[in-house]
């Protein structure tokens, strides 16, 4: 984070993640912050059909790994 603050803001000081974060919302192209990402339960599933725990220390159920996009990706 560091090397990019200096690339970024090579006269900047303060904290590099505040600064990435108003240059992120600077420089978009719409306003992806002011609302949180969602997924309906037709892409939920299509995610799950393809989901697979291959190259985790852990193996997840199905339930389990619905439960997490879930939480993470709040439906409509």
């Amino acid at each position: 984070m560091c090397e990019l603050h200096q690339q970024l803001f090579p006269h900047a000081t303060g904290c590099p993640a505040r600064y990435l974060k108003e240059w992120l919302q600077q420089q978009a192209i719409t306003p992806f912050w002011l609302a949180g990402p969602a997924l309906s339960s037709e892409e939920t599933e299509w995610v799950l059909a393809r989901a697979n725990s291959k190259n985790a220390l852990l193996n997840y159920s199905r339930d389990e790994m619905r439960e997490m996009i879930v939480q993470a990706w709040p439906g409509n």
